[in-house]
Parts: C-alpha cells; sequence; structure tokens
C-alpha cells in the first residue's frame, strides 16, 4: 500500500516515537494531534500503528519519500507544528519525548529555524494569554467570595 504524505509523516512520526521500544504518554498525545489536525483516516493510523506491532506490513522500500517537498510541507502543517509545540508547552516543560518529535516533525515538513522561533513566540503568546483568562476555580472562588 502506497502512504500518501500525511500517512508517511504520521509514519514517520510513529517511527521516531518509538526509537525506545516506548511510546509513552506525551508521544500518544503529540501523534494524536497529528492524526487530528491531519485528519488522517483512522484506518490508516490503525495500519500503521498494525505495522509496528508487526501485525501488517508496509513495504517500506516502496514508500515515496518524494512526497516529503519541504517547500510544500511546511506551510500546509504548520499549524500541526503550532499545535504540538503548543500541547507540548502548555506544562511549562517539554520532556524529552516531546522535544525529539518536534525536531522530527520540523524536519520533515521542513520548518526553517526562523518559522520556528516564531512559532514558539506565537504559542508563549497564547498561552501568557490563556493563563490570565480566570479559570473555572477562580470564577468559582470569586462568585463564592464577592460582595
Amino acid at each position: 500500500m502506497a502512504l500518501n504524505d500525511k500517512e508517511l509523516i504520521y509514519y514517520m512520526m510513529m517511527e521516531q516515537a518509538l526509537e525506545d521500544n516506548y511510546l509513552s504518554m506525551d508521544e500518544g498525545n503529540i501523534l494524536d494531534i497529528i492524526t487530528a489536525k491531519m485528519d488522517i483516516p483512522s484506518d490508516s493510523v490503525k495500519m500503521i500503528i498494525a505495522h509496528f506491532k508487526g501485525k501488517e506490513k508496509i513495504h517500506v522500500d516502496n514508500i515515496d519519500y518524494s512526497l516529503l517537498d519541504n517547500k510544500k510541507l511546511a506551510g500546509k502543517y504548520r499549524s500541526t507544528f503550532k499545535a504540538i509545540v503548543k500541547e507540548a508547552l502548555k506544562d511549562e516543560q517539554i520532556t524529552r519525548d516531546e522535544f525529539a518529535l518536534i525536531n522530527a516533525l520540523r524536519d520533515i515538513i521542513g520548518i526553517s529555524q526562523d518559522e520556528r522561533q516564531a512559532i514558539y513566540n506565537e504559542v508563549r503568546e497564547e498561552l501568557s494569554q490563556e493563563k490570565t483568562k480566570p479559570g473555572v476555580m477562580d470564577r468559582v472562588q470569586n462568585f463564592l467570595f464577592s460582595s
């Protein structure tokens, strides 16, 4: 079966995540975001997972890596890259697993250093604005203790 560009990216990201033969929760979250943001069909995801479990074989020598034309992919999947950076930074700490997947996706889709920095800045700004908004507990406390 031939993989399209989205499936190939997912395949390569799964390969990176499983490099240590363990899929962490952080890696699983990032793979879920990639699946959702790139709108990868669940059948494709299941096929790729089955491949890594050894239940189904994707003929790796038949993969068309020319699908990864970085000039086109960087713009096409910028929002996916931004979403995984945002997920990784939500707890204000990027784990080694998250860092490896962020760098892998950056390299696969061809995000430049300048673009990467711009995305990090956007994400930090968005997260800082979210933190200034009162959360549920703040609103409850304000409701209970005001007046």
